[in-house]
């Protein structure tokens, strides 16, 4: 490590597996913002499916932009799959193929706990899926803590619990948490408001993290505008630099935690100082490059 660069904060294990997969994306693919941004948007880690883990791990353990970009077509079991049929069901397994003989089976309770069964939309006979049941109508309703969606003829659930919530309909729409305007601190829990799902689909009103899931060290604080932010409780880096290159090695500081981006470990990839912070980029193609620190269209951003 070069003289002056910070030590990380200690992460938990699959905190560690989401940094090191980050490191890939931003060296493979155009991203509109840099390390930070994106660790803003992660999910509640506790929610994650055993296959989006595997997929994950996959990204993290990727060499290459190829390596990382196969990634997505690495889930699920190989099969054969004889004739033009697009998807099917093989009990609760979904079956996707490629039109060419080949495709991917996916057991449903793995993609998703809350919709473990593989059934064909009682809107069109043709449209298989995983979801909770088949044949709905309306918006949709709460099922304990899961939100269960209509949509086209399948009843999607999704467990609240994964952003540590309850179900809980407001006018007529069911949706994780209660409408809130003032974030806080329940424990190591924060409390944050008016976030939208990663499915999309879910109104996610207010939504729990327990900060403990980044690391043991991680608990909840209240910022200078009243959010609620998960931190270490030894936070190294707010009153420094708010990131840098440590040779091939991208560190940002997050909160007052220092994250640490081995860009090195994805061919042509390296790490770039934008001024403000350090990204890893040139891994791909449609890689993006910040400017260079200095120029015209820089810009700056405070420690978070």
């Amino acid at each position: 490590m070069a003289p002056g660069a910070p030590q990380a904060t200690p992460l938990s294990p699959l905190m560690q597996t989401a940094v090191a997969a980050l490191a890939r994306e931003l060296a493979c693919r155009s991203f509109g913002g840099g390390p930070r941004d994106a660790l803003d948007s992660l999910p509640n880690l506790d929610g994650f499916s055993e296959v989006a883990k595997q997929h994950l791990a996959c990204q993290a353990a990727a060499s290459s932009c190829e390596a990382f970009e196969a990634c997505d077509a690495d889930v699920g079991v190989p099969v054969s799959c004889p004739g033009e049929q697009r998807q099917k069901c093989d009990g609760n397994a979904l079956v996707s193929c490629d039109g060419e003989g080949g495709g991917r089976r996916f057991e449903c309770s793995d993609m998703s706990p809350d919709n473990p069964l593989c059934v064909s939309s009682s809107d069109d006979p043709d449209n298989f899926g995983c979801a909770a049941a088949t044949g709905c109508s309306g918006i949709g309703s709460c099922s304990g803590d899961v939100v269960q969606l209509c949509m086209d003829g399948l009843v999607l659930g999704h467990n609240c619990r994964a952003s540590g919530g309850t179900c809980v309909t407001e006018g007529g729409f069911p949706g994780c948490g209660a409408s809130c305007t003032v974030e806080r601190c329940d424990g190591t829990v924060a409390v944050t408001c008016g976030l939208d799902s990663a499915l999309g689909l879910i109104s996610v009103r207010s939504r729990r993290q327990n900060c403990a899931d980044f690391g043991s060290d991680f608990t909840c604080s209240l910022d200078s505008g009243g959010k609620a932010r998960c931190r270490p409780r030894s936070a190294s880096c707010d009153l420094g630099p708010t990131g840098g290159c440590d040779g091939e090695t991208a560190w940002t500081c997050w909160n007052g935690a220092v994250l640490r981006f081995d860009c090195g470990a994805v061919a042509d990839a390296q790490c770039q100082d934008t001024g403000d912070e350090a990204t890893c980029a040139g891994g791909g193609d449609d890689s993006f490059r910040f400017p260079a620190p200095g120029s015209s269209s820089s810009s700056s951003r405070d420690a978070q």
